[in-house]
């Protein structure tokens, strides 16, 4: 029985208004955790993934890189450069890395170890010796990225051919 003032049942205030936009935010948020979930799938984040893993050059160019398009700061990484036998006059060849690239890592080891490295002006200058290699030789220079950020870089074979760098390291 139900007096004339007062009103039937249990009486909860709504805020329609607010209850729309708490589901808006909501949705936004699967939507946003999603989207970071396929990215670090694709290994937009670091690790492997369809997109961590990059080609710079062409092998049939005779000389091309491969390596991590995106880093972790302080966590190894590898940086392969690949010459085809053919590009190499004598037994000796280049390759020059600009001082503002490779003075952000910490270069772990290089295999093969290089016959000389010079510093020049501009950067480092290491060269390899080969024998009679009967295929493309790879050289694996293995890294440490030291600062957080966008890198860039062109790496330069022989004094002629350059190819562009391009990665970023995550905190």
């Amino acid at each position: 029985m139900a007096g004339k003032g007062k009103p039937d049942g249990l009486q909860v205030s709504q805020d329609l208004e607010f209850q729309r936009k708490e589901w808006l935010v909501g949705r936004l948020g699967w939507i946003v955790l999603g989207i970071l979930l396929i990215l670090g799938l694709l290994g937009v984040f670091g690790g492997s993934g369809l997109l961590s893993t990059t080609t710079t050059g062409d092998p049939s160019q005779g000389f091309w890189i491969t390596y991590d398009r995106f880093l972790r700061n302080l966590a190894p990484t590898t940086l392969t450069l690949f010459i085809e036998p053919g590009r190499i006059e004598g037994n000796t060849f280049n390759i020059h890395f600009p001082q503002d690239y490779i003075g952000e890592f910490e270069i772990q080891s290089i295999e093969p170890e290089p016959e000389r490295v010079t510093v020049t002006s501009n950067g480092q200058q290491y060269t390899f010796n080969v024998q009679n290699p009967t295929g493309p030789i790879a050289i694996r220079f293995y890294l440490k990225a030291e600062k957080i950020g966008a890198y860039r870089s062109d790496v330069v074979f022989n004094g002629n051919q350059t190819l562009t760098i391009r990665q970023f390291s995550y905190p």
